[in-house]
């Protein structure tokens, strides 16, 4: 986890967020 790179990190937020959204 602490190896997660920004990117990776933004796009786990997004996806989450969506997620999130969607439910």
């Amino acid at each position: 986890m602490a190896a997660v790179t920004p990117c990776r990190a933004l796009t786990l937020t997004f996806f989450f967020r969506g997620h999130v959204l969607l439910g």
